[in-house]
């Protein structure tokens, strides 16, 4: 199970998101690719918009470019579980790493 500063991030960022006036706002979280290999990282995340009362909707979770892992199958159904729950997901510094205009 994630815990530490990873989850205590996580669970801090939802609570005060949480409590802002205005629901048109998310929140974007820094999450590694080891957060998201994490067979448990899924339940993570619910425990933090269940405790924390925000919609999932309004959490985006961003990953660096190292997304691109060897342990696919995890990856590929944490993502999709998150996915599901309507929680967002983007790439952080696209264009940076293995999509660098260099590289291409």
């Amino acid at each position: 199970m994630p815990t530490g500063i990873c989850a205590w991030v996580l669970q801090r960022a939802c609570i005060d998101a949480a409590q802002w006036d205005d629901e048109s706002f998310g929140i974007s979280v820094n999450v590694s690719v080891l957060q998201l290999v994490n067979e448990d990282f899924v339940a993570c995340v619910d425990r933090a918009l269940a405790s924390s009362g925000l919609a999932p909707q309004r959490l985006h979770l961003e990953v660096t470019e190292s997304i691109f892992t060897d342990d696919m199958a995890v990856l590929t159904a944490n993502i999709s579980a998150l996915k599901a729950r309507r929680v967002k997901m983007a790439i952080d510094d696209f264009g940076t790493g293995f999509s660098s205009l260099n590289l291409l």
